[in-house]
């Protein structure tokens, strides 16, 4: 498993670049450490593959259409 320290973009996109992701097995396990994001923010993005996360510890807040939804330690 991979520790990600940032967020990377495919140029000219907002299209999130993942690391390990390929089309011939697509499918990747990874830790984001958020403490170590510029401003502890993950800034507006999107990628094609499904995200499944587990908050760890802390909280993370997404900004939606429909407004923020809460995530706290334990949720999945």
């Amino acid at each position: 498993m991979k520790n990600i320290h940032n967020i990377e973009f495919y140029n000219g996109s907002k299209e999130e670049l993942l690391p390990g992701f390929a089309n011939d097995f697509p499918y990747i396990a990874s830790r984001a450490e958020l403490d170590n994001y510029a401003g502890r923010y993950v800034p507006w993005h999107w990628h094609k593959a499904v995200e499944l996360f587990y908050m760890e510890s802390g909280s993370l807040e997404y900004d939606t259409p429909g407004g923020g939804v809460l995530f706290p330690a334990g949720c999945w």
